[in-house]
């Protein structure tokens, strides 16, 4: 059996990641579905951090598509 290796988290990934899943279990916990959660002033100290969600086609663009309109992830320069 292989196994792959790799670091571990760092501090801030395991905060960031933790405050995703605490975002994620508010927003099914008040019943809100076909959400994607945030995680919002990340420069801040953790106390500052704003846990949301937002409605995950909000972060797409519509495009026409072989004639017909379509949601597509938005374009970026990375």
């Amino acid at each position: 059996m292989e196994m792959a290796r790799c670091g571990l988290p760092s501090k801030i990934d395991a905060t960031y990641c933790y405050a995703l899943g605490y975002a994620t279990g508010a927003l099914l916990e008040s019943g809100k579905t076909g959400l994607i959660s945030l995680v919002v002033n990340l420069a801040a100290p953790v106390e500052e951090w704003t846990v949301c969600g937002t409605v995950l086609t909000s972060l797409m663009d519509v495009e026409s598509r072989y004639g017909k309109f379509k949601p597509v992830n938005r374009k970026a320069m990375v």
